[in-house]
């Protein structure tokens, strides 16, 4: 987020350097340590997981619900 906000500010972007595991166990640490604990395999919940917050709605110039200040307004009818 704080690149993304860099951006916005100076016009010019920054490299972010990001092992690709970290993400994926904050993702499926609580499936893991489920299946390893029962050998039981996880039902799969999409982004109605009881562990990781649901989706956020985005739309032009949104990252994850933080809206630029140079995005166009919503649309009334959402």
């Amino acid at each position: 987020m704080v690149a993304v906000h860099n951006r916005e500010e100076t016009g010019r972007g920054q490299v972010i350097d990001l092992a690709i595991i970290e993400p994926i166990l904050t993702v499926l640490g609580p499936q893991l340590t489920a299946y390893h604990a029962t050998g039981a395999i996880p039902e799969r919940t999409g982004n109605r997981s009881t562990s990781n917050a649901p989706a956020t709605p985005t739309g032009p110039g949104t990252v994850a619900g933080w809206r630029s200040p140079r995005a166009p307004s919503p649309s009334p009818n959402g």
